[in-house]
């Protein structure tokens, strides 16, 4: 009982923000270039602002082939990638959110 509740509880903070949002794709996506800009003016500079995005965030709607490219890339053509007409529909997901789920499942299941 108590494990269930718990369990209801997490799935309740986890999901709840997806309806006060009204935003079609979700709680944890995103376009790639209002994470990039959001980034280059929380930075002093735009190298900083694409390693962090780099490091915290992944592509979901492109070919990890095409990725790889473009994770090899300055961070000028990082950015003016995103700014093109086909990095303009890119998603982007943090990469720690699906890790912290998984950490509070891990907590409620155990004993």
């Amino acid at each position: 009982m108590k494990k269930s509740l718990i369990l209801i509880i997490v799935i309740f903070f986890c999901k709840a923000p997806i309806f006060a949002q009204n935003n079609k794709k979700g709680q944890d996506e995103s376009s790639c270039i209002s994470i990039i800009e959001n980034l280059r003016r929380s930075q002093i500079n735009d190298s900083i602002a694409v390693r962090i995005f780099k490091n915290r965030y992944q592509i979901i709607n492109m070919p990890n082939s095409d990725i790889e490219i473009l994770s090899r890339k300055n961070y000028v053509d990082f950015i003016q990638y995103f700014y093109s007409k086909e990095g303009k529909d890119c998603l982007c997901r943090s990469k720690y959110i699906s890790l912290d789920i998984k950490r509070y499942l891990l907590l409620v299941d155990r004993k």
